[in-house]
């Protein structure tokens, strides 16, 4: 408010009272008052930091994260007071707290975090992303045919005598594998 007859300016949020006084040139007085509400009715901004992905440790059916780069941002004009998160999905015990995903537990699977920014006025708005884990422990291999012996090199096409249709697993490299026996008797796999 600049004390002038207008009113006009710069007013905080919430409402304010303005009074005018007019006088007369005998010194005579009259008062009336108003009020000015302000209403903030803009939501936070908040922007998650994509789908993220990751490997439990062998020997292990979860993943823990370590560390802030999977938190999102929020901003907000009269400033965000909350940042926090639920689960859905293959995990949904939060762990550690709700306001980073440090040190959450993650089943393998996959999880929607839904963040959830709240701002001083009560203000929400929401942003999700998807953590997908796989399972480091889980080797899958189908293969077809019949050989004494041959070495599979992580890729899926045909190999002397046997045909290899699938395999999972992104801890192994080319390779790593070796197949022994024939198929009508079943086969060895090792890991090499």
């Amino acid at each position: 408010f600049n004390n002038t007859a207008n009113a006009s300016g710069v007013y905080p949020l919430g409402t304010t009272t303005g009074i005018y006084t007019v006088a007369d040139n005998c010194n005579h007085t009259t008062t009336c008052s108003f009020t000015v509400t302000v209403v903030d009715n803009e939501k936070p901004e908040v922007t998650c930091a994509g789908n993220q992905t990751a490997q439990n440790a062998t020997g292990e059916n979860t993943y823990t994260h370590n560390g802030t780069a999977w938190d999102p941002s929020a901003t907000d004009n009269v400033g965000v007071i909350s940042l926090t998160y639920s689960l859905a999905g293959a995990t949904t015990n939060v762990t550690g707290g709700n306001t980073s995903l440090n040190g959450q537990i993650f089943n393998t699977g996959i999880t929607t975090v839904t963040w959830t920014a709240v701002d001083a006025r009560g203000n929400t708005k929401t942003c999700m992303q998807d953590i997908t884990v796989t399972n480091n422990n889980e080797i899958v291999v189908n293969i077809t045919g019949d050989h004494n012996s041959t070495t599979y090199d992580g890729q899926s096409h045909n190999v002397a005598g046997y045909t290899v249709t699938s395999i999972s697993n992104n801890n192994y490299s080319i390779s790593d594998f070796s197949f022994t026996g024939n198929a009508s008797r079943g086969f060895m796999v090792s890991i090499t």
